[in-house]
């Protein structure tokens, strides 16, 4: 065990949190007190003044949490560049014409001004304001598989995309970059 104790040292982060979901859940409070922890543990360790061990569990402890962080902050990020995404990049699609939630079809009337193809990437906002995106699998016109619906052209299609759709959210697509 080297030179240091080993000292159980049960932090806030496996005192309150053991065993639930996510550190999205903790308060700020106790969230950012299980940070500042592991960064003076870091710097104790960088600095070689470690006078305390921990054990394995609390190590699991700490590595779920820093994965679940980071996971947090992923999604969060993501989420700012899909919206920039939308916003300078994207096009209206018309409203549904039918969405299959099992099998994640969406069926629309017509094709935006840039057209649809596979590979595009497809967003969804739900009624509550939840965004939902996917790279657009497969497109077919009466069951036969297309590459590319042209722009603007007035005919039904249907996209596969990775989530459940439903008729009453609104959709963008946001083409892919050529290459």
């Amino acid at each position: 065990m080297g030179s240091g104790r080993l000292v159980i040292e049960p932090g806030p982060f496996s005192r309150n949190t053991l065993g639930k979901p996510s550190p999205a859940n903790l308060p700020d409070k106790v969230a950012f007190e299980e940070i500042n922890d592991l960064v003076a543990r870091r710097n104790e360790v960088a600095h070689g003044d470690v006078d305390t061990l921990l054990a394995r569990p609390l190590l699991r402890d700490y590595i779920q949490f820093v994965r679940s962080t980071a996971a947090a902050v992923t999604r969060a990020l993501e989420s700012e560049v899909w919206r920039f995404e939308i916003r300078h990049h994207g096009f209206d699609m018309p409203a549904p014409l039918k969405a299959y939630s099992q099998s994640c079809v969406v069926c629309f009337p017509s094709a935006p001004d840039c057209g649809v193809r596979v590979g595009d990437r497809m967003f969804a906002v739900s009624g509550d304001g939840q965004l939902f995106s996917s790279i657009i699998d497969r497109i077919e016109i009466d069951g036969h598989e297309k590459a590319v619906i042209p722009p603007k052209m007035e005919c039904a299609f249907g996209v596969k995309l990775s989530f459940g759709a439903k008729e009453n959210w609104s959709y963008t697509v946001v083409p892919r970059s050529p290459g």
